[in-house]
């Protein structure tokens, strides 16, 4: 086995829709998919009953889970499912697009217990015209804002983020900007 008895990944959908200038995953894995809500509990609940006590959610854009199945996102409401799953005692969500956090998620985040304070956020830059030639469609004003956000209901909390250099057109001083950050 790939990952110890007592945790297990669970992969809540596939692809990506956005249009990132630097990413392959839509060309080689397509369109975002996102699995059915009630698949996705059954297959917990199996994972529970095998002894898997934490859950870790991976999809290439995980707050847009179920936009494609039910017209707008529904991550909280897996979230909420699958916390309500006996045995399961932590959850883990890697992979949240920064433009995408919303209260709702936020909110939950703060008062599910099961949820683990840990946030992955692949930021990639900071520097306004880098994140414009990214295709990132956030800022850094919005980035400070939700790191605050995060920081202030989730004190202590786990962050994990991935950064790119080098990204054509970027500037001596926009390098600067990401390594000051």
């Amino acid at each position: 086995a790939l990952t110890p008895a007592h945790w297990a990944y669970l992969r809540i959908s596939d692809g990506c829709d956005r249009a990132c200038a630097f990413c392959t995953i839509p060309a080689i894995r397509g369109r975002h998919r996102s699995e059915p809500l009630e698949q996705l509990v059954d297959r917990a609940v199996a994972l529970s009953a095998r002894g898997v006590r934490e859950l870790v959610l991976v999809s290439q854009d995980s707050t847009s889970y179920g936009a494609d199945l039910y017209g707008r996102s529904r991550l909280v409401p897996l979230l909420e499912r699958l916390a309500a799953v006996e045995g399961i005692g932590w959850l883990r969500l890697m992979y949240s697009h920064p433009a995408c956090w919303t209260e709702e998620l936020l909110d939950f985040f703060v008062s599910c217990p099961r949820m683990c304070a840990y946030v992955d956020l692949p930021l990639q830059h900071v520097a306004d015209p880098v994140l414009k030639r990214m295709r990132r469609a956030t800022t850094r004003r919005q980035t400070d804002r939700l790191l605050d956000r995060l920081r202030r209901r989730l004190p202590g909390m786990g962050f994990r983020s991935t950064f790119i250099v080098g990204f054509p057109g970027e500037t001596e001083d926009q390098f600067q900007q990401l390594l000051d950050f």
